[in-house]
């Protein structure tokens, strides 16, 4: 492609991180990665959800912070998709306090709005943990939000 002229983007690289995002080989993304910055390419918010969820997937927890700093670095913006990746990730390790920071972090600074599993996931995380303050505070938030309905 290059050798033709053409310059790849982020969607010519997205579908084969995809593909190696789906047979988990953390290898072969670290070098695709390599060579997508190699040529000069940016990466795009679906690039970094797609390795972020997969080395999630994989345990590599540091490898997930890397890219979510390098994401912020390069003023790429985070969605909804990236939080659940990362707020996932947290809740499957039991650490609450980092689940709950990056959901507020998604609500207050990014004014997105949770998915309902996603939501559910942390509340479940802050009951565990017994942070009974910091739950009712966040079932505030979302009902002023108008993201969710009070609970009878």
């Amino acid at each position: 492609m290059v050798k033709k002229g053409c310059s790849p983007n982020a969607y010519t690289f997205n579908p084969i991180f995809n593909c190696i995002a789906k047979s988990l080989d953390v290898n072969g993304a670290h070098r695709m990665f390599a060579k997508m910055k190699e040529l000069n390419c940016r990466p795009n918010t679906v690039t970094y959800n797609t390795l972020m969820r997969m080395f999630a997937g994989s345990k590599s927890t540091d490898m997930v912070l890397k890219l979510k700093k390098e994401m912020d670095d390069m003023e790429v913006e985070p969605n909804v998709n990236t939080y659940r990746v990362l707020i996932s990730m947290y809740c499957g390790m039991g650490h609450w306090n980092n689940a709950y920071k990056f959901f507020r972090e998604m609500i207050e600074e990014k004014c997105l709005k949770p998915s309902l599993q996603v939501y559910e996931m942390v509340l479940q995380q802050l009951r565990n943990a017994g942070q009974l303050k910091k739950h009712e505070e966040l079932v505030e938030k979302m009902v002023d939000r108008g993201f969710v309905t009070r609970p009878l």
